[in-house]
């Protein structure tokens, strides 16, 4: 009988189509004949002979067609993350470039500053060298400074005494200038009076005259620093110690001697250069050390002990 259909869970017959459940089982019938009806229209292509597409067939189609999409967008994101790391990388190798060429151009900024200074330092021996050479020739030249006891002797070997009844001159001066004196400590406790040059004087004749040698002279500077020592005339005004022997023990503590020469230590005042104590005491010669010599123009610091380099016989 066509209105009767078999249950599909337990396979009893002979239930009738308008049963919506199952006598025996309970088992919902009516999806089952919503399910026979779809199978028959699909069969029979829905009334217009039409085929149409399974249900499967259309699973899969969907199932590829997400698939499809799915690997779509991950090949997207693949070449998206591409180029993302090529301009990266682009990027970083412009700035690995800038950063080398400022490394290259430090580099040879220093080489160049570096070959500067190598050239200074060259220059620099080299005038040393030379000087050395000069100073050795000097020394050849000059014949050895000879002593009496504490005191050197002039180049003839005999000790200077002053005349034993030499007057007075009448420009001598009893005054003493405090200031002066004090900021002198070696002359303090000494008495001194002022001697008006001539435009005949000489530093040596000076000191021979009243120290009793010419080699003494340096004393007659250590109290008179501001007199050029090639330059005198009657405009100067010149301290002098009044006893004789006060200048020798000065002079013990003023002179130094190395390698048969002698050294004034002389004590830097404010503006002193090497170039100011050169033109003062050895014009056109080389009288100070190297370090000074390099850097004419500096300022010396006041109160710095300085040798300088005496010259003999400045009769």
């Amino acid at each position: 009988m066509e209105d009767e259909m078999a249950c599909p869970v337990c396979e009893r017959e002979h239930i009738p189509t308008d049963q919506e459940t199952c006598p025996q089982c309970g088992a919902d019938l009516t999806c089952f004949r919503v399910l026979d009806e779809l199978e028959e229209t699909a069969a029979t292509g829905g009334g217009n002979g039409a085929v149409t597409e399974p249900a499967e067939n259309r699973l899969i189609s969907e199932k590829r067609t997400a698939s499809s999409f799915f690997w779509g967008i991950l090949v997207a994101s693949a070449v998206f993350i591409f180029a993302v790391g090529v301009y990266r990388f682009w990027t970083i190798e412009a700035l690995v470039k800038e950063q080398q060429t400022i490394f290259r151009h430090k580099v040879e900024m220093v080489a160049s500053r570096l070959d500067a200074a190598h050239e200074k330092q060259e220059r620099f021996a080299s005038l040393i060298e030379k000087h050395l050479e000069t100073e050795g020739k000097r020394s050849v030249e000059k014949p050895p400074l000879q002593t009496d006891g504490d005191h050197p002797l002039p180049v003839d070997g005999h000790r200077e005494t002053p005349p034993a009844s030499q007057p007075q001159p009448e420009s001598f001066d009893d005054t003493v200038d405090v200031a002066t004196e004090l900021s002198n400590p070696i002359a303090m406790g000494h008495a001194f009076h002022v001697y008006q040059a001539t435009d005949t004087d000489t530093l040596w004749g000076i000191a021979r005259r009243f120290y009793g040698a010419g080699y003494y002279y340096p004393v007659v500077l250590y109290h008179n620093p501001e007199l050029s020592i090639y330059r005198m005339s009657q405009k100067d005004r010149i301290k002098l110690l009044k006893d004789a022997d006060q200048a020798r023990q000065i002079y013990k503590e003023i002179i130094v001697f190395e390698d048969n020469r002698r050294y004034w230590l002389y004590t830097a005042r404010p503006g002193d250069t090497p170039v100011s104590i050169k033109m003062r005491y050895c014009p056109g010669k080389s009288c100070l050390p190297l370090s000074l010599d390099a850097e004419p123009r500096v300022r010396i610091r006041p109160g710095r002990k300085i040798k300088i380099q005496l010259a003999e016989g400045l009769q």
